[in-house]
């Protein structure tokens, strides 16, 4: 990410009117039950799948659920070979807030599920992960993609309350 928001202000140097941005997969979904912990797990899948990439792209950081998460699993993302003990260095850090995304993209397909059911997972095809759940309110395509135009309209709003790009 660091190298795609250099990649943006050597643009901006080149033309100040031009609009440089980042495009991903877009990944709706919803929690299987009202269970509280469908709740916590579904939105933790938007991040994973979706926020994490976006959340640094458009607004020049790493989100602090990240750092947490680096944190807890002792992950060191190390800029520098002799600085071991910084997750970013200060330029690199400079470098993602002064190459933020000039708007958002993202390709939409299909809306998910998750569970933290597993017995309700495995009814469905997939324990816990979105991948093979099927939205019992939604058609599918001749692929199996759950068809979703609500879904669409439902994750535009949330993308444009999130980013304002």
């Amino acid at each position: 990410m660091v190298a795609a928001a250099k990649a943006v202000k050597v643009a901006h140097e080149i033309d100040k009117n031009i609009s440089v941005g980042c495009m991903i997969a877009g990944f709706c979904s919803y929690p299987y039950t009202c269970d509280p912990k469908d709740v916590i797990a579904n939105y933790k899948e938007f991040q994973n799948k979706f926020a994490y990439c976006a959340d640094t792209m458009v607004r020049g950081y790493y989100p602090s659920y990240v750092l947490k998460e680096w944190e807890r699993k002792q992950i060191c993302v190390n800029q520098e070979e002799d600085d071991a003990k910084t997750l970013l260095d200060e330029e690199d850090k400079k470098d993602l807030m002064e190459g933020k995304s000039d708007f958002l993209a993202y390709s939409y397909y299909m809306s998910n599920v998750v569970t933290t059911h597993k017995d309700e997972g495995e009814a469905l095809g997939g324990a816990g992960t979105s991948a093979n759940l099927k939205n019992p309110y939604l058609t599918a395509s001749d692929w199996g993609w759950q068809i979703d135009p609500t879904g669409y309209e439902y994750f535009l709003h949330v993308l444009n309350d999130r980013y304002q790009v």
